[in-house]
């Protein structure tokens, strides 16, 4: 349950994001959804290869995000849709999948990549393309290290990770794993 709510917590982001206009921009311009028509979010994850369960876990999260906020009349009469793609936790697939998000003028934004792997080189294209992409789940200092704008991520980087798992390693078991040598 809790991670459900991480999830959605994700979405909505994206979805505040898309809400105040800033999710999309070309050339210093704003994005214009015509009234009735759908506002495409896309998702980008890992459906074939290692990471199938988390991968599909943070989908079925946006996908229970996008179907609460359609139940209400928060977007001012615009519902949106999920376009999901598989990028296999790889770089070149990331890129191909990243290419075709930014092709379509009506995807607003990314909820993904799910690997870091895949998301150093799909936020390149999306820098370019200016469509803001939050990360669920990529770790690598890389993803939001570089300057670049568009790119947001809601876990922990590998610094951090690293410390908080010493802290406790220390911390919690200390005196456990000395008793053990």
């Amino acid at each position: 349950m809790r991670s459900v709510k991480w999830v959605r917590f994700v979405a909505l982001i994206l979805l505040v994001a898309v809400a105040t206009g800033t999710a999309r921009a070309q050339g210093g311009s704003t994005v214009t959804i015509p009234k009735g028509h759908t506002i495409k979010i896309g998702w980008a994850g890992d459906q074939s290869l290692q990471l199938i369960k988390p991968s599909t876990g943070i989908l079925n999260g946006v996908k229970i995000a996008v179907n609460q906020t359609n139940g209400t009349d928060i977007l001012k009469g615009f519902q949106l849709e999920v376009v999901a793609l598989d990028d296999q936790c790889t770089g070149d697939q990331a890129t191909t999948v990243a290419q075709k998000f930014a092709s379509d003028p009506d995807v607003v934004g990314i909820v993904g990549h799910v690997c870091s792997g895949a998301t150093i080189p799909a936020s390149d294209v999306y820098e370019k393309a200016r469509i803001v992409m939050v990360s669920p789940s990529a770790t690598a200092n890389a993803v939001t290290n570089r300057g670049l704008t568009v790119v947001n991520r809601v876990a922990f980087n590998d610094d951090n990770q690293g410390k908080a798992d010493a802290l406790f390693l220390f911390n919690e078991l200390g005196e456990e794993n000395r008793r053990a040598r």
